[in-house]
């Protein structure tokens, strides 16, 4: 698997869930993503979970909805 490269935009998303804890998947599209495919943002979510950054946790019993939030490396930047 190749190494994630952080962007700048990265970096304001991992900032942005330290300063708020968690966020949903639309907070960080209309603060981060503005303009684009929503399909984006969760790529873009998925490839940060996927390097050890960020994970999601379920908001309610049945799991039907999640927040995005950083795990131990992500708080570790």
């Amino acid at each position: 698997m190749k190494k994630l490269q952080l962007t700048k935009r990265d970096l304001a998303i991992l900032k942005a869930l330290w300063k708020w804890k968690m966020l949903t998947a639309a907070a960080i599209w209309k603060g981060f993503f503005s303009g684009q495919s929503p399909v984006t943002v969760y790529v873009r979510l998925w490839h940060l979970r996927d390097a050890g950054f960020i994970e999601w946790a379920p908001i309610d019993p049945s799991g039907s909805g999640f927040v995005w939030c950083l795990t131990a490396k992500g708080f570790g930047l």
